[in-house]
């Protein structure tokens, strides 16, 4: 018996999964942004929609992350507020680098990738272990 699926037919729905995964990010993190200049600027939703040129509820869908933004809308906010949108083009092993490292600076005494933290450690076993982050910081006092 064979089956209706093949390697091929199985590799291209999970890429369509993955490419509207990466839509959503990219327009939750518009709405993101948005958010914050409606907000700095004093601007309803719904004018912010007229301006967009949709309907105040598809813009409560973007902002809820069930529709997309598209670059007509932001056209249109950009016509009417009169600012300019731009947009970074990285490489994304290096946004994992600087996520990472503003995490093990946000929380020096977590388990970091093969740093541990001691204090869990000297509680255990009361042995008067000073309570340093081994590792990256070079066992300075955290």
């Amino acid at each position: 018996m064979s089956s209706k699926y093949t390697h091929e037919k199985i590799r291209q729905s999970i890429q369509g999964n993955m490419r509207r995964y990466e839509a959503t990010a990219l327009s939750m993190a518009i709405s993101f942004e948005l958010e914050d200049f409606i907000k700095e600027r004093g601007i309803k939703k719904q004018e912010l929609a007229e301006a967009a040129g949709i309907p105040p509820s598809y813009l409560s869908q973007v902002f809820s992350g069930d529709r997309l933004i598209n670059i007509s809308m932001l056209a249109g906010i950009s016509q009417k507020y009169k600012v300019r949108f731009s947009f970074d083009i990285q490489d994304a092993k290096a946004d994992k680098i600087r996520e990472f490292a503003a995490e093990s600076w946000r929380k020096p005494y977590e388990k970091k990738a093969m740093i541990y933290d001691f204090r869990s450690f000297s509680k255990r076993h009361d042995n008067g272990y000073p309570q340093r982050v081994m590792g990256g910081d070079c066992g300075n006092q955290a």
